[in-house]
Parts: structure tokens; sequence; C-alpha cells
């Protein structure tokens, strides 16, 4: 699993940590999803982990799985990427355009039952909704 340094105060008095970066818990979640998903040895079966947790996500899950479906997009070349990765490319184009798919129609049934404007990091899912 890649290395994460906190940097701070740790809650006790005049005690600090030395780090590189500061990671909130959304981005040490996506880490460490992508730490999982690279471990798959397939990307049909990774493909399949993505799509479950797509269709059993709830609604405060919406902004960690659409940076991740942003992320493959990117390796991709979509929407803002400007050069392929293929070493990034987790899953298959046509899988990236199925689950994008799923993406939409699960935002919209969420948002059936409330505001999607009260989840943490709601720009990529409005914008990821609004660019496919």
């Amino acid at each position: 699993m890649r290395k994460l340094f906190l940097c701070g105060e740790t809650g006790y008095k005049g005690e600090q940590q030395k780090a590189i970066f500061i990671v909130s818990a959304v981005d040490f979640v996506e880490l460490t999803v992508k730490d999982i998903l690279e471990s798959i040895r397939t990307s049909e079966e990774r493909f399949e982990v993505l799509k479950e947790a797509l269709l059993s996500v709830k609604k405060y899950g919406l902004n960690t799985i659409g940076r991740i479906i942003n992320s493959i997009e990117l390796a991709y070349g979509r929407l803002a990427g400007k050069e392929e990765k293929k070493s990034e490319q987790i899953i298959g184009l046509n899988q990236l355009k199925e689950l994008e798919e799923l993406y939409v129609k699960r935002v919209r049934e969420l948002s059936e039952d409330g505001l999607l404007l009260e989840i943490n990091g709601f720009g990529i899912v409005f914008i990821l909704v609004g660019m496919l």
C-alpha cells in the first residue's frame, strides 16, 4: 500500500508530526481502493468490483467512486485528460462507459431521496453527471 504521511498537531499538547503532505480521509479511502483494485488480476474482475460498489453506493460515497471513475477516464485521455496513460487503465474502455452510465443512473436514483449538494466534494459528482 502507498505510504501516507500526515502533518500537524496530533491532539496532544506540544506534540507535532512531521510529514510530506496532508491526506484527508476521502483521499486515503480512494488511494486504498485503487491499491486494492490494482492487486486484482484481471480487468474483468476489477470491473465487477467497481460495478458492485457503484450499485450499492450510498449518497455520501458518490464523491469517492466518482473520483475513481474520473481517474480511469483521465487514463484514457477522456474529459480533462490530454493523453492516454496505459498503465492506469485498470478496466477496458467499454467497461468504463458502462460504469459511467451506471454512475449517472445511480446519482439520479439517490437524488430522489434528497439534496446532493450536501455531499462533501459534490463538485466531482456534478462534473461527471454534466459531462456524461
